[in-house]
């Protein structure tokens, strides 16, 4: 709240380490560790630094890339960067691996 964001990562990048059931268990809800990652987004997200925001999310993809969530955060962000059609393209992955959240055709 008081715009010292680049003082939270070193904590929230502990929290993503440390939930390493709920990251990397099949089956398993995310929940920690996943609203830490999300959070390490916006983080740059909110110092206007979208590079780094995307690098964040395309590095949650790479490792768990049958994970629905850093999906609708990559298309947040892209479309925050002004990439529509690019963001679209996430949304499409979000719905996939997340079909009961889908909000109609795309």
């Amino acid at each position: 709240m008081q715009g010292r964001f680049l003082d939270a990562l070193p904590f929230l990048r502990r929290v993503v380490a440390s939930d390493s059931l709920g990251l990397r268990a099949a089956g398993t809800q995310c929940t920690t560790g996943c609203e830490a990652w999300g959070e390490i987004i916006s983080v740059y997200q909110q110092m206007d630094s979208l590079g780094a925001a995307e690098r964040e999310a395309r590095n949650w993809i790479r490792l768990h890339p049958q994970s629905a969530t850093p999906w609708i955060w990559l298309a947040a962000v892209l479309d925050q960067q002004g990439r529509p059609d690019d963001a679209l393209d996430s949304y499409r992955v979000f719905a996939t691996l997340m079909p009961a959240y889908d909000r109609g055709p795309l």
